[in-house]
């Protein structure tokens, strides 16, 4: 099933979306455990519950409507904690989104929480962790690394975080190195220009940066956010 049948079924209430959401965190947990991709979590069941409503009461909207995404550590969501990967900024919880979420959010997304980069994006392979970070492991070979410095976006994908169809998850990242997505057999696709605001978090990064998701199936890169 890929994201468009998935979102149409999810605004006809034909899928549970929080039984769904359930089993994605519980194997998300699972798999990050071993694989260490993602750094903080987000209040996905009550997000969940909340679309489960509008499906319910007929008011569903958006282009991801219940898709369930993760986001690279150098984006702010609003309340999870957001370090970029560096202990420098542990324990910093934004008190707003980036563009990116809120427009992700406003089009139905469910976040999952941040995966696991090199320390301020500094680096092409996701080995230079902040101290206290544990390196992320590619998921083909753990003796291996995951590329990046998205490397944590890019392992989770390939193994599809998200249950039952495997394909109905995205990783909100920022890359300017495109060596990344081939390693994990990944599709990447190229957005616009948003404002992140980054600055506000990190005055080494930009206010600007290019936006991608990442996907293991092509056809998914069709739903532009």
């Amino acid at each position: 099933m890929i994201i468009r049948d998935f979102v149409a079924n999810a605004k006809k209430g034909n899928i549970d979306l929080v039984e769904h959401t359930h089993k994605a965190v519980e194997e998300a947990q699972k798999i990050s455990k071993e694989y260490r991709y993602i750094t903080a979590w987000a209040d996905t069941i009550s997000r969940a519950e909340e679309l489960q409503k509008q499906a319910t009461t007929g008011n569903a909207q958006g282009k991801l409507f219940g898709v369930i995404i993760s986001v690279k550590d150098n984006i702010c969501v609003k309340g999870v904690e957001s370090t970029a990967g560096s202990a420098i900024l542990k324990g910093y919880k934004p008190l707003f989104n980036a563009t990116v979420i809120e427009k992700c959010l406003a089009e139905g997304a469910i976040i999952l929480g941040k995966t696991a980069q090199d320390e301020f994006g500094f680096g092409g392979f996701s080995v230079n962790t902040g101290i206290g970070y544990e390196k992320p492991l590619n998921p083909l070979d753990k003796k291996r690394t995951t590329g990046g410095s998205s490397g944590g976006a890019a392992g989770s994908d390939s193994l599809q975080l998200t249950d039952v169809s495997r394909a109905m998850d995205l990783s909100i990242t920022q890359i300017r190195l495109t060596k990344l997505a081939p390693w994990h057999s990944m599709s990447k696709t190229q957005h616009c220009f948003f404002n992140l605001f980054l600055a506000r978090m990190s005055k080494i990064a930009p206010a600007q940066v290019f936006l991608y998701h990442l996907t293991k199936f092509p056809e998914q890169s069709r739903v532009c956010v």
